[in-house]
């Protein structure tokens, strides 16, 4: 059993409450959670989440949405998000690397299996974050709360030590590789909205706005969209089905 004086950073008491790590940011930001700094850095006593779990009336399961834009101006998108008071949470380059169970050999196949909510996107990604030599290496899985329903997933991600012992795993277990995607990232953080802008190394850029809720899901985009109008964003955006993510994953597949 882990000790409940253990100090846990904002994504391990994430992943301890089963929420979106901006989640907990706003738990903290209004309150409800008592976090401590040291420097920079924000840590939780793990007692301190089990009192907030305590006082807590049962919820639903809370799901991410979140709605993608094509963009036609980074520049003055990016001015724009800093002049509302956005604030900058990570600047860096990722590598995705996604996997499908091997009976899977096409676009198609894959897009059935995914959007009937039969199976769910598998991803290990390694992250660098600034100009840091050092690599963060995590796995990631996302499904549909709906099937069809692109806008509303449940996700989960945890650290792992390395791509290679994860890909090794997720061999023994038959999944394959069939795409991997470079980019650089720029995440956004406003309100309750999680701003995500992504150059893809070799194809375009795409920027995504997620909230989590446990409202419905026609509520939360209209929230979104409320939003991208109010701050003068739409007239440099362009709302879309696929994530610009989607679409290179299309376009570089190799099954």
């Amino acid at each position: 059993m882990i000790n409940s004086d253990k100090l846990l950073t904002i994504k391990e008491a994430a992943l301890y409450l089963k929420v979106h790590w901006q989640t907990i940011r706003n738990y903290i930001k209004n309150g409800d959670i008592t976090a401590i700094k040291f420097g920079h850095n924000v840590r939780i006593h793990q007692s301190e989440l089990d009192r907030f779990v305590a006082n807590q009336e049962p919820v639903s399961e809370e799901i991410t949405i979140e709605l993608r834009y094509k963009c036609t101006d980074l520049i003055t998108i990016e001015n724009i998000l800093i002049k509302i008071g956005s604030k900058l949470l990570y600047n860096g380059e990722l590598t995705d690397h996604w996997y499908v169970p091997n009976d899977i050999n096409d676009s198609t196949h894959t897009s059935i299996w995914f959007e009937t909510g039969k199976g769910q996107g598998v991803r290990i990604r390694e992250q660098r974050i600034g100009y840091k030599d050092s690599i963060i290496t995590t796995l990631g899985v996302k499904r549909l709360a709906e099937p069809y329903k692109k806008e509303t997933t449940l996700e989960k991600e945890i650290a792992v030590d390395d791509y290679e012992n994860t890909h090794s795993l997720l061999t023994l277990m038959s999944f394959k590789e069939f795409v991997t995607i470079v980019k650089t990232r720029k995440l956004y953080s406003y309100e309750q909205f999680e701003i995500t802008i992504d150059m893809i190394r070799d194809f375009e850029s795409g920027l995504e706005v997620k909230t989590t809720s446990v409202i419905s899901g026609l509520e939360a985009k209209d929230r979104i969209r409320k939003f991208i109008n109010r701050s003068g964003l739409d007239k440099y955006l362009e709302e879309t089905e696929m994530s610009v993510s989607s679409l290179a994953m299309r376009n570089f597949a190799k099954y």
